[in-house]
Protein backbone atom coordinates (compact mmCIF):
# COMPACT_ATOMS: atom_id res chain seq x y z
CA UNK A 1 0.00 0.00 0.00
CA UNK A 2 1.47 3.62 -0.72
CA UNK A 3 0.73 5.76 1.46
CA UNK A 4 2.65 9.37 -0.03
CA UNK A 5 2.23 8.16 -3.61
CA UNK A 6 4.83 10.66 -6.47
CA UNK A 7 4.70 9.78 -10.00
CA UNK A 8 7.16 7.45 -11.03
CA UNK A 9 9.56 8.65 -13.62
CA UNK A 10 9.65 8.55 -16.66
CA UNK A 11 5.79 9.37 -16.08
CA UNK A 12 3.54 6.76 -17.98
CA UNK A 13 -0.03 5.47 -17.97
CA UNK A 14 -1.58 1.42 -17.21
CA UNK A 15 -4.45 0.33 -17.37
CA UNK A 16 -5.31 -2.13 -14.02
CA UNK A 17 -8.71 -3.69 -15.51
CA UNK A 18 -10.89 -0.78 -13.72
CA UNK A 19 -9.24 2.03 -15.48
CA UNK A 20 -6.55 4.01 -17.15
CA UNK A 21 -4.27 5.19 -14.08
CA UNK A 22 -0.61 6.32 -13.58
CA UNK A 23 1.89 4.61 -11.89
CA UNK A 24 2.44 5.89 -8.78
CA UNK A 25 5.71 5.30 -5.90
CA UNK A 26 6.09 5.44 -2.22
CA UNK A 27 7.80 9.01 -1.27
CA UNK A 28 11.48 8.21 -0.21
CA UNK A 29 11.68 4.42 -1.59
CA UNK A 30 14.24 3.17 -3.61
CA UNK A 31 12.45 3.68 -7.13
CA UNK A 32 10.98 7.23 -6.34
CA UNK A 33 15.05 7.97 -5.50
CA UNK A 34 15.94 6.53 -8.47
CA UNK A 35 13.39 7.77 -10.83
CA UNK A 36 14.57 11.64 -9.22
CA UNK A 37 18.24 10.54 -10.43
CA UNK A 38 17.33 9.53 -13.82
CA UNK A 39 15.47 12.95 -14.19
CA UNK A 40 18.56 14.72 -13.41
CA UNK A 41 21.20 12.55 -15.51
CA UNK A 42 18.59 12.92 -18.68
CA UNK A 43 18.27 16.54 -18.52
CA UNK A 44 21.50 18.70 -19.67
CA UNK A 45 21.89 21.89 -17.75
CA UNK A 46 19.98 24.45 -19.69
CA UNK A 47 18.12 22.09 -21.37
CA UNK A 48 14.76 23.14 -19.48
CA UNK A 49 13.35 26.67 -19.88
CA UNK A 50 12.01 27.06 -16.40
CA UNK A 51 14.62 26.00 -14.29
CA UNK A 52 18.24 26.07 -16.42
CA UNK A 53 20.16 25.38 -13.59
CA UNK A 54 18.51 21.67 -13.30
CA UNK A 55 20.31 18.57 -14.58
CA UNK A 56 23.75 17.64 -15.71
CA UNK A 57 26.86 19.23 -17.64
CA UNK A 58 26.80 17.90 -21.14
CA UNK A 59 29.06 15.36 -21.25
CA UNK A 60 29.10 14.36 -25.17
CA UNK A 61 32.31 16.37 -25.70
CA UNK A 62 34.13 15.97 -22.24
CA UNK A 63 37.77 14.78 -22.51
CA UNK A 64 39.48 12.65 -22.01
CA UNK A 65 36.43 11.24 -19.93
CA UNK A 66 33.26 11.53 -18.01
CA UNK A 67 33.94 13.29 -14.75
CA UNK A 68 32.63 10.99 -12.16
CA UNK A 69 33.39 13.74 -9.50
CA UNK A 70 31.52 16.72 -11.12
CA UNK A 71 28.60 13.74 -11.82
CA UNK A 72 28.38 12.58 -8.20
CA UNK A 73 28.23 16.39 -7.13
CA UNK A 74 25.64 17.12 -9.81
CA UNK A 75 23.51 14.45 -8.83
CA UNK A 76 23.75 15.44 -5.08
CA UNK A 77 22.61 18.69 -5.67
CA UNK A 78 19.25 17.69 -7.23
CA UNK A 79 19.05 14.44 -5.60
CA UNK A 80 20.36 13.95 -2.02
CA UNK A 81 19.25 11.40 -0.50
CA UNK A 82 20.46 9.59 -3.21
CA UNK A 83 23.97 7.62 -2.39
CA UNK A 84 25.65 6.42 -5.47
CA UNK A 85 28.50 4.46 -6.93
CA UNK A 86 29.97 5.67 -10.44
CA UNK A 87 32.44 3.19 -12.12
CA UNK A 88 33.85 4.49 -15.76
CA UNK A 89 35.59 1.93 -18.03
CA UNK A 90 37.10 2.19 -21.79
CA UNK A 91 35.12 -0.28 -24.20
CA UNK A 92 37.19 -2.71 -25.55
CA UNK A 93 37.03 -2.23 -29.08
CA UNK A 94 37.37 1.90 -29.00
CA UNK A 95 39.82 3.87 -26.69
CA UNK A 96 36.92 6.55 -27.62
CA UNK A 97 33.87 5.25 -26.13
CA UNK A 98 33.59 5.57 -22.05
CA UNK A 99 31.08 3.07 -20.53
CA UNK A 100 29.59 5.10 -16.92
CA UNK A 101 28.02 2.46 -14.61
CA UNK A 102 25.58 4.56 -12.29
CA UNK A 103 24.64 2.82 -9.38
CA UNK A 104 21.94 4.52 -6.80
CA UNK A 105 20.95 3.88 -3.03
CA UNK A 106 18.86 5.40 -0.70
CA UNK A 107 20.87 6.90 1.96
CA UNK A 108 19.70 5.07 4.61
CA UNK A 109 20.19 2.29 2.98
CA UNK A 110 24.11 2.97 2.70
CA UNK A 111 24.04 3.47 6.02
CA UNK A 112 23.10 0.22 7.29
CA UNK A 113 24.66 -1.37 4.85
Amino acid sequence: MINVPHFLYPFHFHDDGSGVTTHVVEQDSLDEIFGCVEAVVRFRRGSRADLPSFGITDPAFSSPAINADLLRAEINQWEPRAEEAITQELDRFDSLIHRVRLEVYSREEARSA
